[in-house]
């Protein structure tokens, strides 16, 4: 059984992953929406758990359908002008319209931003651009400057650092071509609360329990009110209250046992030999890498896999994300933890060194 069916919550109200849902930073997204409206090109920069791929999709759930067409477009699984093109290709297709056969979508830039203005007639083109800064083809950054040029279209990108400051982008979207850069603010302690209030509830509970107001406060100062951190360690310390059987609220004293590494309780169901077997290729070899402490970009570095699959499975094992799946896998238990201090690093849970020791 899921940890939090314990807790009475039909799901994980902790799950990181990019959601429109309880996004924190409505009055940027507000703001930006004035720019879409009036057919600029914004930069929403800011480091990493802020928020910036679910503001995003945000915005794609809410502006009008009747009026927008949105294409959502991450940087880090695009690599080249041909994937663009056609997942600008299908996501057209699913309002009703195609920019035409592949090998006619290779007419010309100017050609295809005709096409797309043919299509949009009255609506409004709104590319919404994930990880701007991850961008390799320089041909997609012309031809990204050719649609705004030649259709009734607005641009959001998100990225660590301001469009700006990436040279791939200097001459498609030179100096005054973007309207704002705008970096993303520092939450406040109340509103990550809300969040959290807002999350549980959802779920099926009540209120902020099992954590105190203090606590939350407390989780919010640990976690530099970074949404994604305060997340993870609200999933972490609710983990560790199922666990603990605990039956009151969870107070800073328990967080600051839990933290200073008291081992959560384990269940005895796993055998990890046969859990091992039935991961994926890169959940294995992640976990073989990690025999010493590494961060997600050594592992990326090492194993020559994408920073992004990286961190979403390094999620799957720690069991943030994607625990029902996990779960049918048979892990009961995170295979690895996080060290406390940046930059993170990931170290193997005792059973699993174990496992590769008697190996």
């Amino acid at each position: 059984m899921p940890w939090y069916h314990t807790l009475g919550w039909r799901s994980n109200p902790f799950d990181y992953r990019p959601s429109a849902d309880f996004f924190v930073f409505k009055q940027l997204a507000d703001e930006l929406v004035k720019y879409v409206e009036s057919g600029s090109v914004v930069s929403a920069y800011g480091i990493a758990g802020m928020g910036k791929t679910s503001l995003l999709h945000y915005l794609s759930a809410n502006l009008p359908k009747n009026k927008y067409v949105c294409v959502f477009a991450d940087f880090r699984e695009i690599g080249s002008k041909n994937e663009f093109l056609t997942l600008l290709n299908r996501r057209l297709a699913a309002e009703g319209g195609l920019l035409g056969k592949f090998k006619q979508m290779f007419r010309g830039d100017k050609t295809l931003a005709d096409k797309i203005s043919s299509f949009l007639g009255n609506r409004h083109l709104v590319l919404l651009i994930d990880e701007a800064g991850l961008l390799k083809d320089d041909g997609i950054a012309s031809l990204l400057a050719t649609i705004k040029d030649n259709t009734n279209s607005s641009i959001v990108s998100t990225s660590i650092n301001p469009l700006s400051s990436y040279e791939i982008y200097k001459d498609s979207f030179r100096e005054g071509r973007v309207a704002r850069e705008i970096a993303f603010p520092i939450p406040l302690k109340d509103d990550l609360i809300n969040m959290i209030r807002e999350r549980i509830e959802n779920s099926g509970g009540k209120g902020t329990y099992p954590f105190a107001d203090e606590t939350l406060e407390y989780i919010a100062s640990l976690s530099g009110n970074i949404p994604r951190e305060v997340l993870i360690n609200c999933q972490n310390a609710a983990m560790y209250y199922v666990d603990e059987k605990l039956d009151r609220e969870i107070t800073k004293s328990d967080l600051e046992i839990f933290l200073a590494g008291k081992p959560v309780a384990e269940h005895n169901d796993e055998n990890i030999e046969r859990i091992y077997k039935n991961l994926s290729d890169n959940q294995r070899r992640i976990i073989q890498s990690l025999i010493s402490p590494k961060s997600a970009k050594q592992l990326a570095e090492e194993l020559s896999i994408s920073y992004g699959s990286i961190t979403k499975e390094i999620g799957r094992l720690m069991l943030q994300t994607d625990a029902d799946m996990m779960f049918r896998k048979g892990l009961r238990n995170p295979v690895c933890t996080r060290t406390l201090n940046r930059p993170y690093k990931y170290v193997l849970t005792k059973k699993w060194r174990l496992l590769f020791a008697k190996e």
